[in-house]
């Protein structure tokens, strides 16, 4: 009986796929049961201090890292915690630490990584495997003298560094309104904080939610919400070294897991929310925290990378090395005489007169043709020839002998007469 069964079954392959079936189920829970049980340890770090920082925190809190096998570290760099601390908001000692290219997950903004790469041969080779921050919410917090939009153009506007998030954000709102960001703003770096708003170092500033809540909490307004222009942003994310990526699939994928679940918590306990902004920011007063904590309907139940804000930043002038680069001034400098030279030589209105001073070397070509000769020892460009003259309009037609109407019946009129 048992060879007959099993040449029956050799027989006939197709018996045996359940049985294959349930083998590789069995096999592949094991697997991911091991996996699970294998605890993986990861150093994060928080990039700034914002509101898509507070489910990281959270999940820090809650346990979620250590329910999908995790074993974090997880600080807040002493940059962060310096520019947090400018706008009013204090973060333990104990959760500063210092960072590096070593840290395998940052969570930061993608803009300023694009900018990094596109800039500097020496950044970090980084991936973008989420995004919390695909649509700029954020609000433009003005004097109070300010009141109107347009009394913006030619003040100073505050943003926190050249390639980040809220630079993208001046730019593309100059474009918006149709200004040109290096005529008719000011665009201050390192100034989106509370003391340089209060110190009057510039007049209006560029805030996430945390700048927000500090300054409607000193007698602020908000000047402009720019969440009403749909702005495109590779905001704040997860990124992941690409070398440390190729052997640690597995942690990446567990983290990626544990921010979707950390999102969902946050959006569903406000309680779990406000408790890691009191232990991690100091952020206590019931009425800033709730403040702090309405953005969080916004974030993506779905974290995907922000493909349209990629793309948005690297169309984005900022994202090749300009003149305006705090590192480039004399760079540009040169770049500024080159282009003067070029516009010299292309035929431009000061190569036409012929040296520096135009209007009297206009009135010297005007007076002898000899000056036309520029100094630089190129020709003046030759003037066109006039116009050739029109011959004469044929005569009008008339009418010939027979009624007829044409050139040979005007012709003949000619004649006669």
């Amino acid at each position: 009986m048992k060879g007959s069964w099993l040449t029956r079954l050799q027989t006939c392959p197709m018996r045996l796929a359940p049985l294959v079936s349930v083998i590789t189920l069995i096999i592949g829970g094991a697997t991911v049961a091991n996996a699970q049980e294998q605890i993986i340890k990861l150093r994060v770090g928080l990039g700034d201090v914002s509101l898509n920082k507070v489910p990281f925190v959270a999940a820090y809190e809650a346990g979620i890292y250590k329910k999908n096998g995790l074993d974090v570290e997880q600080f807040i760099t002493p940059s962060a915690a310096d520019v947090a601390r400018r706008s009013g908001v204090t973060v333990p000692k104990e959760f500063i630490r210092a960072g590096g290219r070593d840290t395998p997950i940052v969570i930061g903004g993608g803009s300023p990584l694009i900018v990094r790469w596109t800039t500097d041969a020496q950044a970090d080779d980084r991936v973008i495997v989420a995004c919390t921050d695909p649509v700029v919410r954020w609000r433009i917090i003005a004097r109070p003298d300010i009141t109107n939009i347009e009394q913006l153009k030619g003040k100073r506007l505050g943003y926190s560094g050249y390639g980040a998030v809220t630079h993208f954000v001046a730019l593309t709102f100059s474009k918006i309104m149709g200004w040109n960001p290096e005529q008719d703003l000011s665009l201050m770096s390192g100034a989106n904080t509370m003391d340089a708003l209060k110190s009057g170092r510039v007049d209006a500033i560029i805030a996430s939610e945390l700048h927000e809540t500090m300054a409607l909490s000193a007698g602020y307004k908000i000047l402009v919400d720019l969440a009403k222009y749909n702005i495109p942003n590779a905001g704040s994310g997860v990124s992941v070294s690409r070398a440390w990526l190729k052997d640690n699939q597995e942690a990446t994928r567990r983290f990626v897991k544990s921010t979707v679940e950390m999102i969902a918590l946050v959006k569903r306990n406000k309680q779990a929310a406000f408790g890691a902004m009191a232990k991690w920011y100091n952020v206590t007063d019931p009425e800033k925290q709730e403040q702090f904590y309405r953005e969080v309907s916004n974030l993506p139940r779905k974290p995907y990378p922000s493909v349209d804000g990629i793309r948005a930043t690297s169309s984005s002038p900022r994202a090749s090395r300009s003149a305006s680069h705090p590192s480039s001034l004399r760079r540009g400098r040169r770049s500024t005489a080159g282009t003067r030279r070029a516009r010299l030589r292309r035929g431009g209105p000061r190569w036409q007169a012929g040296c520096r001073s135009g209007r009297r070397a206009v009135e010297r070509r005007r007076a002898c043709p000899r000056a036309r000769r520029p100094r630089c020892g190129r020709p003046a460009p030759t003037p066109r020839r006039p116009p050739r003259p029109r011959p004469p309009p044929l005569p009008p037609r008339t009418r010939g002998s027979s009624g007829g109407e044409g050139h040979g019946a005007a012709w003949l009129s000619l004649g006669a007469a």
